[in-house]
């Protein structure tokens, strides 16, 4: 039977924001599903957002929204201010304590 279950030492293919594809090694499988917090400068809400989920333990990685690319790909889902938070289907924008509790 055949799998398509990630394991450490599998090669990927990855598409970079430049268009760019790399070969990546798979260092460690996360049984998570990863937080994309994305961000502005001088954004409060993105910092009360940050600050909750560190206080919560959770890992979550931090996506600069200023770069157009991102910017323009956010809004076309709908996303007009910042932070925009997002975990596998679930994505949200603002500090939200009763969506983000869902993460953690």
């Amino acid at each position: 039977m055949e799998t398509n279950e990630l394991k450490k030492g599998d090669l990927l293919e990855v598409v970079n924001p430049d268009g760019s594809v790399a070969i990546e090694e798979v260092l460690e499988v996360e049984t998570e599903i990863p937080i994309f917090v994305y961000t502005a400068p001088a954004c409060a809400q993105c910092k009360m957002v940050k600050r909750f989920l560190d206080k919560a333990g959770k890992s979550y990685q931090e996506i600069d929204g200023t770069i157009k690319e991102i910017r323009d790909a956010l809004k076309e889902e709908g996303f007009g201010s910042f932070p925009v938070v997002k975990q596998g289907a679930i994505a949200f924008a603002g500090f939200r304590p009763d969506e983000l509790r869902k993460l953690v």
